[in-house]
């Protein structure tokens, strides 16, 4: 099935994306396509200007450095589609695509620093969907080395799914220490379900939990709407089940 751009959690099928805000929230599509618009735009406008201005001052040369610009601006667009296509094909299924198109992404030459995080991210996506817990940790360490010290939303998403590799793979202590890490929990709907779905996670590894029967319920009830979180109500199902 089409990847599309849902509004909402609720209404996002499995193969769906969504767009995310700096708290975690989730947006409308229309939001996103007036950021990515106003970006592509300032960025074209710049560079018609350059050499509009590189004409006016030394004529017809002066034309190359926009002609470099838009070749480049044009390059780094393919990159970001490249992306996107990596993204769609792994929320479908398509395994050996995603993963292909995220590889020239995290290996290519000359891309930016950002770009190179996000691919990686996009093959971790990918090796936990194979239940390669090695392979998901290494990608999801590469992206956090690229991230650097960012507290981009989607380097907080990697370092959930650096404690969520961590659990997968029984290192409980080093987990939870990345987990406490990340602070409280976020008030972001989808940063709050990766920390639900990692902390309860982690609980069930551990063979415990201390949630009482309001604070479950009230996350089941949050997650039952919620095509993409049947991860999650499994777990609650077992935190449940704990308490008798």
């Amino acid at each position: 099935m089409t990847s599309e751009l849902a509004d909402s959690l609720e209404r996002a099928r499995p193969e769906d994306r969504v767009h995310i805000d700096r708290e975690g929230r989730v947006r409308s599509p229309t939001r996103y396509r007036m950021i990515v618009g106003a970006y592509w735009g300032t960025l074209g406008l710049l560079t018609v200007t350059e050499a509009y201005l590189g004409y006016l001052l030394v004529g017809v040369p002066g034309l190359s450095l926009g002609l470099v610009i838009g070749a480049g601006l044009a390059w780094l667009g393919s990159r970001h589609l490249l992306l996107r296509r990596s993204s769609e094909a792994a929320l479908s299924g398509e395994l050996d695509v995603a993963e292909a198109a995220a590889r020239k992404i995290a290996d290519g030459r000359f891309v930016p620093r950002n770009l190179r995080a996000l691919a990686h991210g996009r093959l971790a996506f990918c090796a936990s969907l194979r239940e390669d817990a090695d392979k998901t940790l290494y990608h999801t360490r590469e992206s956090l080395r690229l991230w650097g010290k960012s507290q981009n939303v989607l380097a907080r998403l990697a370092r959930y799914g650096e404690a969520y590799a961590l659990t997968r793979l029984g290192t409980l202590d080093t987990a939870r220490d990345v987990l406490e890490g990340l602070g409280p929990e976020p008030s972001g709907e989808f940063l709050q379900l990766a920390h639900w779905t990692t902390e309860h996670f982690l609980a069930f590894k551990e063979g415990r939990h201390d949630w009482d029967d309001d604070g479950l319920h009230a996350r089941a009830k949050r997650a039952l709407a919620i095509t993409s979180a049947a991860p999650l109500l499994a777990l609650l199902a077992w935190a449940f089940a704990e308490r008798g």
